[in-house]
């Protein structure tokens, strides 16, 4: 679960300081993170990623599918165990009252 800023400081960070002749800070991060979320459509096209929702900053979060992760541990050289799984929320469902 990331978002496209969090994607980019972790994997490209260098790539921070690119768009800093960019007008606004809204506008420099749409041109730091733009690579980003087009890759994160395709995975959606494709099946292997979904909509997680926003966070509090209202920032969209993506989630990899199951099929996105098995390609994941496969262009990691990973065991598809060593990649984890869809999250689940944090709280668990209020028992129903009868």
């Amino acid at each position: 679960m990331a978002t496209a800023d969090q994607i980019q400081r972790l994997s490209l960070p260098h790539l921070t300081y690119r768009h800093t002749t960019k007008p606004t800070r809204a506008k420099q991060k749409e041109a730091r993170t733009a690579s980003h979320r087009a890759a994160v459509n395709d995975l959606r096209r494709h099946g292997l990623a979904i909509d997680g929702g926003r966070t509090r900053d209202g920032e969209e979060v993506s989630l990899l599918t199951a099929a996105g992760l098995a390609a994941a541990a496969i262009d990691l050289d990973r065991e598809p165990e060593e990649m984890g799984g869809m999250p689940r929320s944090g709280a668990a469902p209020a028992p129903r009252r009868r």
